[in-house]
Order: structure tokens, then sequence, then C-alpha cells
């Protein structure tokens, strides 16, 4: 692996222990697959969680925001949809990807428009 790839990989690490530190409460847990570090966060937590990654850490560019339905996945998932965020701090080069859990008996999450 190159020297610049770690060090991003190392940095996403530190941002997703941070998000962790911050809200203990609204955090599921870390993980990291393929490379890429993620944050699973209780979907009430939300906006509480990305409110602070836009004014904290600067994550200024939401990349992509998608949802899966977890129905027929040979996973287990907290609930049966999640909401992901992609979150980027542009000038830093870092990243972080959020997964919010909503489940299948009120699928509804708060939207991120009042923040990008």
């Amino acid at each position: 692996m190159f020297p610049a790839a770690r060090r991003r990989r190392h940095m996403s690490q530190q941002i997703a222990e941070k998000i962790r530190d911050q809200f203990p409460d609204g955090v599921y847990g870390i993980s990291e697959h393929a490379g890429k570090w993620r944050v699973d966060i209780h979907r009430e937590a939300n906006l509480q969680i990305l409110r602070w990654c836009y004014d904290e850490l600067g994550m200024t560019y939401l990349a992509d925001v998608t949802c899966v339905d977890l129905l027929d996945m040979p996973i287990e998932a907290p609930a049966r949809f999640e909401v992901i965020y992609v979150l980027r701090n542009l000038g830093a080069r870092e990243y972080i990807v959020l997964r919010a859990y909503v489940p299948e008996d009120d699928p509804t999450i708060d939207s991120a428009t009042a923040i990008w």
C-alpha cells in the first residue's frame, strides 16, 4: 500500500473514533471494510452527528446519500433499511461513511437538507 493511502486509511479510522467518542449513545459501532471506515449510527442521532461532522470535522461535501434494503441480505443488522451518507472534507482529503439504520415498521429518517 502506498504511504498516502495508508495515511488516509488511518485518518478515516481517527475520524470514526472521534464520532464514536463524541456520540457514545448515538453510535452502534465502527468498522472497516475494504479499506473504508464506517460509523453505524442510530437514526434518531443522524442530524446531530451529521451537523457535528459538518461543523467540527469540516465534512462540508455530502458526496453521496443512498438507501439499502437489507431484507434478503445474509447479514445481521439492527434494522431492515440502512441510509448511507458519504461525507468528505475536500481540503483535507478526508472522508467517512455513516450508516443510519431505519426499521421497517417506521421507515422514516430526518432529512439532511438543512445541512447541505
